[in-house]
C-alpha cells in the first residue's frame, strides 16, 4: 500500500496506487489512538483491581458499618456506653476465607452471646477485622457476601491492608490504628477460631478499673516444656527472649529479621492492652518495621517502652492436653 503508483498506462487508468499520507492519517493514526487508549484502560482496570481490591473495597480508609464512617479521634463507636466506667472493644481477626466465614457465625452464637449488656461499670463492643480482598477474583465471588454480612450484623470492620497471610502482620497494624483513636479504655485482639469468656473478662475488668502501660496475654518470655502430656511453665532466670524462626520450611520463618532472638510477646490468641499502649505501637501516623508474626510485632513495638506482659496461663491456642488437664 505504501509502495510506489501503477506506471503502466494500461492499469493507470482502472487502479489508483494509495499515497503514504492517506495510509498514515486514515489506517495508521486511528488505530495508533484507539490502540493507546485501549491500553491505558487496561492498565487502569489492572490498577483498580490491584490496589483498590476490587469490588469496590476502597484501601484508602477504614470502613465500617452503619454508614461506613472513618473513625476520628475520640470516636464514640456505636454499641458502646461513653458513659461507662471502662470501655472495651474487641477486635477479632478475620479474613476472606469460607472457613472465616463459618468461624464469625460460630463466634456470634457463643462468644458474642457471652459478653454482658451495657451497664455503668463495663461495656464491650466488638469488630470482625478483615482486610481487603486478596484478589480481584475473591472480591467479586466474596465481596456482595460481606457486604449482606455487614449489613446483617453490623460488626464488620474493613482495614486498608491486603487480606493475605503475608500481609497478616500490617492489617492487624491498621485494626490497632482504628482502635487507638476511639474513646475507649482497652483494646482486645483475638481471633475468629478463639472461644472467648467475656464473662470472666467483664468481670475481671470491673474489678481492675482504667489502667495505663497495661499490657497482658499468654506470654511467650519463658521456656514451655511438655512433660508427661502437660504443660509446665518453666522460668530459667534470665531468660527472657525466645529465637527467631530461621527455618525455611516453617511457614513463619521471617529471614528478613536479622536479630537471633525475640523480646518477650504475647500469644496471638488474645492481646490485651490499655489505650495508651495501642497509640504508641499505632499512631495515626508513621511507619513501622514489620516481620511474618503478628505477635513477635507486638513485642518488638512495646520493647523500648520498658512495659513487659502479665502472663496469664488461661489463655490457650494449642492446648489439647492443656485443655484436658484443666477439665480433670
Amino acid at each position: 500500500m505504501l509502495g510506489p503508483g501503477v506506471r503502466t498506462e494500461k492499469f493507470r487508468k482502472s487502479e489508483r496506487a494509495l499515497s503514504w499520507k492517506k495510509v498514515l492519517w486514515g489506517t495508521v493514526v486511528p488505530l495508533g489512538t484507539l490502540g493507546w487508549i485501549t491500553t491505558c484502560a487496561l492498565l487502569w482496570q489492572q490498577f483498580d483491581a490491584r490496589y483498590k481490591g476490587g469490588g469496590g473495597v476502597s484501601h484508602g480508609a477504614v470502613r465500617l458499618n452503619h454508614g461506613l464512617r472513618e473513625a476520628t479521634v475520640g470516636h464514640h463507636l456505636p454499641g458502646l456506653d461513653p458513659l461507662a466506667d471502662v470501655r472495651i472493644v474487641v477486635l477479632v481477626t478475620s479474613s476472606w476465607t469460607a472457613r472465616s466465614l463459618e468461624n464469625r457465625h460460630k463466634f456470634r452464637n457463643s462468644s458474642v452471646l457471652m459478653i454482658p449488656p451495657s451497664s455503668s461499670a463495663v461495656s464491650i463492643a466488638y469488630r470482625f477485622l478483615v482486610g481487603t480482598a486478596p484478589s480481584p477474583q475473591t472480591a467479586s465471588k466474596v465481596g456482595p457476601l460481606i457486604e449482606a454480612e455487614a449489613a446483617a450484623f453490623g460488626d464488620m470492620l474493613v482495614v486498608p491492608a491486603c487480606d493475605s497471610y503475608a500481609e497478616l502482620s500490617k492489617k492487624i497494624h491498621e485494626g490497632w490504628k482504628w482502635a487507638g483513636q476511639l474513646d475507649v479504655d482497652y483494646v482486645l485482639k483475638t481471633d475468629d477460631d478463639i472461644f472467648l469468656r467475656m464473662d470472666v473478662l467483664a468481670k475481671e475488668f470491673r474489678e481492675l478499673g482504667r489502667q495505663r502501660e497495661y499490657w497482658k496475654g499468654f506470654a511467650y518470655w519463658c521456656v514451655l516444656l511438655s512433660l508427661s502430656k502437660s504443660i509446665t511453665w518453666v522460668d530459667l532466670g534470665g531468660c527472657r527472649e525466645i529465637p527467631a524462626i530461621k527455618d525455611a520450611a516453617n511457614k513463619n520463618a521471617d529471614f528478613a529479621y536479622e536479630l537471633s532472638s525475640f523480646p518477650p510477646y504475647t500469644a496471638g490468641a488474645l492481646h490485651i492492652l490499655s489505650r495508651d499502649l495501642v497509640q504508641l505501637i499505632a499512631p495515626p501516623t508513621g511507619s513501622r518495621l514489620f516481620v511474618m508474626n503478628e505477635d513477635q510485632n507486638l513485642g518488638l513495638w512495646l520493647y523500648p517502652s520498658g512495659v513487659r506482659p502479665i502472663h496469664d496461663h488461661r489463655i490457650q491456642q494449642i492446648g489439647r492436653a492443656s485443655c484436658r488437664e484443666r477439665v480433670s
